[in-house]
């Protein structure tokens, strides 16, 4: 996951802005999902990479019913 937020980092410029999405519970059914973070996880990967978050949202997917957190951060 590090790997893949430095290359999107890599692809803005100065102050561009990313959305993450992360399930909050692992769902084994859906193999589309390799990590679950929380959000001092997620957090803290963001800003290893050079992101600042700015805005948490914690919220139910109405068509598959899962807890998704997103996060919307910029480039640092």
């Amino acid at each position: 996951p590090l790997q893949g937020l430095r290359r999107v980092r890599s692809w803005l410029q100065p102050g561009g802005q990313l959305v993450v999405e992360t399930p909050l519970r692992p769902d084994y059914d859906n193999i589309d999902h390799l990590y679950c973070f929380s959000a001092a996880a997620l957090d803290l990967a963001l800003r290893r990479c050079g992101f600042v978050p700015s805005s948490w949202y914690d919220y139910v997917d109405d068509n598959y019913r899962h807890h998704n957190l997103a996060c919307r951060a910029r480039r640092g």
